[in-house]
């Protein structure tokens, strides 16, 4: 996480403090030895005063960094455990997604409404998951794009919209959010990473960071009272790898998985992108029936209009 490597970074000049004088002690020691090998005497205060300063030098530094060893210790044990008590919030979402692919899936299959209320029942269960694994309130939302054409029938740029969220009951959405006017959706879709981490929002704005639910004054207030909405967030794509013409192949993105958080430095970019990119894979199938229902009934109502 971004937050531990800077912690790591800040202790580089104690770790070369400390080296420096475990080499002085050590030169010193062999000085020390070597005087009252040759003259018998005994050693003059300066030079047994110099010789305690710095064993003791190299104890008080070697106890800050064993204590800060140990405080990283306790950090990484409490993420970990955090992370196994997310593992039955995790099975439960899975489970609702299972419920909800079966839902469009197969002769018989159920209504469009009902996959999204399983889908929106596995948002909270992920949502809960997430929150057990970080220690932080976490909120999912389902996306899915779509093309917008204008009155001439030219398609525009690729927007999206919610399918379902954890936190709300989602209505009829009437929203429409476009994929170049927000960062995460734009490095995805645009420049084919294969998520976007950032566990700073807030600093993340001075480096150019788009998000169309933040307008200006929004921003300029909440960094007056450092209130942001969220700090942190975790987006995967919901794709898949399609053959073009001429045998090239490139990845079709049916929609967004995003999950985000109230407090900075909440995601661990080895596990929990790890995690929602297989949630986002299983997703995808689902969603992909969905929208072939969607389609069969737009097309059956046209022919019975």
């Amino acid at each position: 996480m971004a937050g531990d490597s800077s912690e790591v970074n800040n202790w580089w000049p104690l770790q070369g403090f400390l080296r420096w004088l475990a080499d002085a002690t050590g030169a010193l020691t062999l000085a020390v030895s070597a005087w009252a090998l040759v003259y018998q005497q005994p050693l003059p205060q300066a030079v047994l005063a110099l010789f305690v300063c710095l064993v003791s030098s190299v104890a008080l530094a070697s106890a800050v960094l064993i204590q800060r060893d140990l405080a990283r210790l306790r950090v990484t044990v409490g993420r970990q455990d955090r992370r196994v008590g997310a593992l039955p919030n995790f099975a439960t979402s899975v489970m609702h997604l299972s419920r909800a692919v079966n839902t469009v899936a197969g002769p018989g299959a159920g209504s469009p409404e009902q996959f999204v209320a399983q889908a929106q029942l596995s948002c909270v269960a992920l949502a809960a998951s997430f929150g057990t694994a970080t220690g932080q309130t976490c909120r999912i939302t389902v996306l899915e794009t779509f093309i917008v054409e204008d009155a001439g029938g030219r398609a525009l740029p690729v927007a999206v919209r919610p399918l379902c969220r954890s936190y709300e009951p989602l209505t009829v959405s009437t929203t429409t959010d476009w994929v170049e006017d927000n960062t995460d959706f734009d490095e995805i879709m645009v420049k084919g990473r294969s998520s976007f981490l950032c566990n700073d929002l807030a600093g993340e704005l001075a480096h150019g960071y788009r998000n169309s639910h933040w307008a200006k004054a929004d921003i300029e207030k909440w960094t007056k009272d450092g209130q942001f909405p969220y700090r942190s967030v975790l987006v995967w794509p919901i794709r898949e790898r399609v053959d073009d013409v001429g045998g090239t192949s490139r990845w079709s993105i049916l929609g967004f998985v995003c999950v985000d958080s109230t407090g900075p430095d909440a995601f661990d970019p080895n596990t929990d992108t790890v995690i929602g990119e297989a949630y986002a894979h299983a997703l995808h199938a689902g969603l992909r029936l969905y929208r072939g229902t969607q389609e069969q009934g737009s097309a059956t109502a046209r022919g019975t209009g």
